[in-house]
């Protein structure tokens, strides 16, 4: 049967190629076989035929136009973070973190580093509390759920992430250099970028070396400007303030010495509670001023004070209560014009700020004239 079947391709009859493309009229629907015993490739002759395949191309309208910035705009929009898709994604908040650091603004990032850090210990208790319920270990359990509520008190709120991802800048490392460049040059520029720069911010305890680093650079960057602009008044009115806090200390020195074996008994005067609660506050201005002039390297020319200060202190801070008040950086709004310690709230004086231990001390024990330096700008 198959010989019979396929006899005239054996024929010798010549075969051609058939092009699907120039069939241009549809096949009509056979009643019988398309392809009968006996017929010739040479005509098309009942042949079906399929519709020709006709190529397409689009065209854009030439009045159309394609609003490509609104199309970025919701595509920006789109991959926005929201305060709900942050609040518990540990990954999110270590990248607003970095945002935040590079925008200057610290004390935020420091939140969003400690949300991150609470998530993850909050993670770590619920898989072992869900280990112990699976033990049936509920009394264990019962505490790790108590504590998992404790932590979740610690994180922040909605509104306040909300505020982590709006747009706005605080002053940077890199704006402080820029105006120390710009006042003093170049190389003062290298200075101050050797001095100041933040570690890398793997936990929160970077951010916060990074915050007392900038409330440094701060510091620095201001007294450099009352340097620049009034050469000659910083060396004359330090030495003087340090004169004085070196005598008063020499001479609470000579008195507690004479009162020590009374002074247990002596619990209830308030004249002299009220002279021991002041020593350390003299001592703290002399101490604020010390760390200002290590700062801007200039401690060469106080060397000698500044070693007396210190060993008559130690001579008698154990008669005053053992108790020693704490230097800290600060970033703040004005500068003192005693110490030149920054400080947010400072009260004003003839045109100048200062701590109401620093101008009390001066009024009382240096002059009742006004302080040399006159810093009535904000400089940070």
């Amino acid at each position: 049967m198959m010989d019979e079947e396929f006899t005239d391709f054996k024929s010798g009859d010549p075969v051609h190629d058939i092009d699907l493309l120039d069939m241009t009229s549809h096949p009509k629907s056979p009643t019988q076989n398309p392809f009968p015993p006996k017929f010739s490739f040479s005509s098309s002759e009942g042949l079906p035929k399929l519709p020709a395949l006709k190529k397409k191309s689009f065209l854009f309208p030439l009045d159309l136009e394609l609003n490509t910035t609104n199309l970025l705009e919701i595509i920006t929009t789109e991959s926005k973070p929201t305060p709900w898709s942050l609040i518990e994604n540990i990954e999110g908040l270590n990248t607003r973190c970095k945002s935040l650091v590079d925008k200057g603004r610290l004390s935020q990032a420091l939140c969003c580093k400690k949300h991150a850090e609470t998530l993850g210990e909050i993670q770590k208790i619920k898989e072992t509390k869900r280990i112990a319920t699976e033990r049936g270990d509920y009394e264990t359990a019962i505490q790790y759920r108590n504590i998992i509520a404790q932590l979740e008190k610690q994180l922040s709120t909605v509104e306040e992430i909300d505020d982590w991802l709006k747009d706005h800048k605080e002053t940077t490392l890199q704006d402080l250099c820029d105006q120390i460049v710009q006042e003093q040059g170049e190389d003062m520029g290298k200075v101050f970028k050797s001095k100041f720069f933040f570690p890398d911010i793997k936990k929160s305890t970077d951010i916060e070396l990074a915050q007392t680093i900038m409330a440094q650079a701060q510091q620095y960057t201001s007294v450099k400007h009352i340097l620049n602009e009034q050469p000659g008044k910083f060396q004359t009115q330090s030495k003087l303030i340090l004169d004085k806090i070196n005598e008063e200390l020499c001479k609470a020195m000579r008195i507690l010495f004479k009162i020590k074996p009374l002074l247990p008994t002596m619990d209830k005067d308030e004249d002299l509670q009220v002279y021991l609660k002041a020593l350390p506050e003299v001592f703290l201005v002399g101490e604020r001023l010390r760390k200002v002039i290590q700062l801007v390297g200039i401690e060469k020319e106080f060397k000698e004070i500044l070693a007396e200060i210190q060993l008559n202190w130690d001579e008698i801070r154990d008669l005053v209560w053992k108790v020693e008040g704490k230097i800290r950086y600060e970033t703040g709004e004005f500068v003192c014009g005693i110490c030149l310690f920054a400080n947010k709230g400072l009260p004003m004086l003839c045109s100048s700020y200062f701590h109401v231990t620093c101008i009390n001390f001066w009024i009382n024990r240096v002059s009742v004239e006004p302080p040399h330096l006159v810093i009535g700008n904000n400089f940070n």
